[in-house]
């Protein structure tokens, strides 16, 4: 079953990419960032509600959750504006990088340890990226000027 959450995770996910890069290429980054988040969170809200999701949750809890909205938001916000001026191709697999950065932050911070396969794909992961940051000095004039856009 978690194979098929995580295929239904990727194919949403790859869906939201593409239309996200359409949309904020129109109507700019930000307001669709803002439109995607109060949508998610009234549809989050509903299911809390009506799941009981949030049953354990104290006051106490609120600053963690301040925080990660406001890391989210950041990484939302330069995610989106990387779409609407790179191409989806090059910016959606470095985003996705986030896995390996992920499995970084958690050997450095929690301890946790990586065979030497986890740690094999790491670095294909990293040089993947590498290998499509050439790409990035494009991504970079078109983000100083804003006249240039990808197609």
């Amino acid at each position: 079953m978690g194979v098929a959450f995580g295929l239904a995770t990727a194919l949403c996910w790859g869906t939201v990419d593409v239309l996200a890069a359409t949309a904020a290429r129109r109507g700019g980054s930000f307001p669709v960032v803002l439109g995607f988040q109060v949508v998610s969170s009234v549809f989050l809200v509903v299911l809390a509600a009506a799941t009981g999701a949030l049953g354990d949750a104290s006051a106490g809890d609120l600053p963690f959750f301040v925080a990660l909205g406001a890391i989210g938001a950041v990484a939302y916000v330069a995610f989106y504006r990387a779409l609407s001026i790179g191409p989806i191709s090059v910016v959606s697999p470095i985003a996705s990088g986030y896995a390996a950065v992920t499995v970084l932050l958690a050997v450095l911070l929690v301890g946790e340890r990586l065979s030497s396969t986890q740690a094999g794909a790491v670095v294909i992961v990293f040089a993947g990226i590498f290998i499509l940051c050439n790409l990035l000095v494009d991504i970079l004039y078109a983000y100083l000027d804003p006249r240039i856009r990808y197609q």
